[in-house]
Parts: structure tokens; C-alpha cells; sequence
């Protein structure tokens, strides 16, 4: 097999052992089961706050999701502008 099939096993492994479930008491869990099992007391309030407060859970969904969008669009300028700076230090 050639270097790029044997960094696509590797790649496909690790993301498949990230994504164990647990089925039996000493089962290991896979870092998105840990992640979500602390997450997922989180969306229950959301979900109880959106049946008793629907303009409460719109003002923070749309709060968030905002704040997410900016901080990905911090990081898009962020790689761009330090992309143009090594390439104008190239040319």
C-alpha cells in the first residue's frame, strides 16, 4: 500500500476510535461519546428553556450562534492575513 492509503487507515482508525460507544460496564468510551455525555446535560436545559421561554432561548440561540460565526470568521482572517504576509515575504 502507498503512503497515501497508509495515511488514510490512519486517519479512519483514530476517528473510529474517537467514536466508541460503550455497550458494557468496562467498555471504553471514544472522545466524542465523553464530549457529548457533558454536553448533553446542556441541550436538556435548552430544550426545557425552549418549552417554558421561547423568547428567552431565541435571544441565546441566536446570541450563540452569532458569537460562533464571528469567532470562525476571526479565525478565516486570521490564517488569511498571516497566508498574505508569508507570501508577500516570499515574492
Amino acid at each position: 500500500m502507498n503512503i497515501l492509503g497508509r495515511g488514510f487507515n490512519f486517519l479512519y482508525k483514530k476517528i473510529l476510535s474517537m467514536m466508541l460507544v460503550p455497550n458494557l460496564a468496562g467498555d471504553k468510551a471514544g472522545l466524542f461519546s465523553r464530549i457529548f455525555q457533558s454536553v448533553s446535560p446542556v441541550l436538556a436545559q435548552g430544550k426545557a428553556l425552549k418549552k417554558t421561554n421561547r423568547s428567552m432561548y431565541l435571544i441565546i440561540k441566536w446570541s450563540l450562534n452569532t458569537l460562533i460565526i464571528l469567532a470562525l470568521l476571526a479565525v478565516v482572517v486570521t490564517i488569511s492575513t498571516g497566508l498574505l504576509t508569508l507570501l508577500r515575504g516570499l515574492l
